[in-house]
């Protein structure tokens, strides 16, 4: 079996990704369901979600609903406790540096837009429902490989907008207090349904995982693992409320 929780993976909280999968283990493993030692954070993408083995992982919106919706099964959906996250919503922060002159995402718009991934929900299809595909609404663009290049490149005048989900906003408060500090937010996205837990759509195990995610998450709020990855609690989101990403 294999189980990864990449979305969120920064250095600086490895090793409470850590914690917490050893917490899922030892519920997963008092149920009778066999777990691998350690994550493999390594692992990311449609072909490893897509396998027969995955035990555990977390997938963003929009793969979920355009490419796994119906070959995997959606375990529970984490709530956040962080600004620009709403229960089992979440948004992104349309950031600027704190020098720009744009009072609005329109005036923006003249400016470079880095997002971090192409199929990203919170970095790039997060802005289509006010202005459309942000590469062609900007009037430059690049693609910086992640949430955190994506602020750097910001703050270091390399681009002028990002979107940056809220979380890793959080996180780059957190750990790029420097660089963070020559940011703004400008605007906040639409709320979309936080980034899902899933297991192999070939699991015979779904009830008793989440039983088991359940029993994790009633952890939350007496340890430090999950404090530092603002793990609020879980909620089971019907798969069909992640449908309407489909479509942006």
């Amino acid at each position: 079996m294999i189980a990864s929780l990449p979305m969120y993976h920064w250095p600086e909280v490895a090793h409470d990704h850590a914690d917490y999968w050893q917490a899922l283990r030892k519920a997963f493993e008092k149920r009778g369901i066999s777990s691998p030692e350690l994550l493999d954070q390594s692992a990311v993408g449609v072909e490893f979600w897509l396998s027969n083995d995955l035990l555990f992982s977390q997938t963003c919106g929009y793969p979920f609903a355009t490419q796994l919706r119906d070959k995997v099964h959606l375990l529970g959906t984490p709530c956040y406790r962080v600004e620009g996250c709403d229960g089992p919503t979440y948004s992104s922060a349309i950031i600027v540096r704190k020098d720009a002159v744009y009072g609005n995402l329109k005036d923006a718009l003249t400016g470079r837009v880095a997002v971090n991934s192409c199929s990203s929900l919170s970095g790039y299809r997060c802005f289509v429902p006010k202005i459309g595909d942000p590469l062609s609404a900007f009037d430059r663009s690049v693609v910086s490989g992640g949430h955190r290049n994506s602020a750097l490149m910001v703050a270091a005048g390399e681009a002028d907008c990002a979107a940056i989900d809220a979380v890793c906003w959080d996180f780059f408060k957190r750990f790029e207090p420097d660089a963070a500090n020559n940011l703004r937010v400008l605007d906040w996205t639409p709320r979309f349904p936080t980034l899902p837990y899933i297991t192999s759509g070939a699991s015979n195990n779904v009830t008793v995982l989440r039983e088991a995610l359940e029993e994790v998450a009633g952890l939350f709020s007496t340890q430090q693992w999950a404090e530092n990855l603002r793990l609020g609690s879980v909620e089971y989101v019907a798969a069909e409320k992640y449908d309407a990403l489909a479509q942006l």
